[in-house]
């Protein structure tokens, strides 16, 4: 696994968040045009337990410059049966 570190520079004013349901999730996407930036929740363990402290990011990678989806690896994680 490959870990990158990045700044996201965000104009305050087109950063809008949407969360659901537990409102533990906050879904970060662009207020003119609607594209999701980025995604942060708790770092869930398997069995749905959370450290209270521990999150993780999800980053829309489409929107990095000179960005190649081949390069990278893919997780595939099934949501129907493992949320």
């Amino acid at each position: 696994m490959r870990t990158i570190a990045l700044i996201v520079a965000l104009q305050a004013d087109s950063d809008a968040v949407y969360r659901w349901n537990s409102k533990q999730v906050a879904n970060h996407f662009c207020s003119t045009c609607g594209c999701d930036i980025y995604a942060d929740s708790p770092a869930f363990d398997i069995n749905g337990s959370w450290d209270g402290k521990t999150r993780k990011i999800a980053l829309n990678a489409r929107l990095l410059d000179n960005f190649e989806a081949a390069d990278w690896p893919v997780t595939v994680i099934d949501g129907k049966n493992l949320w």
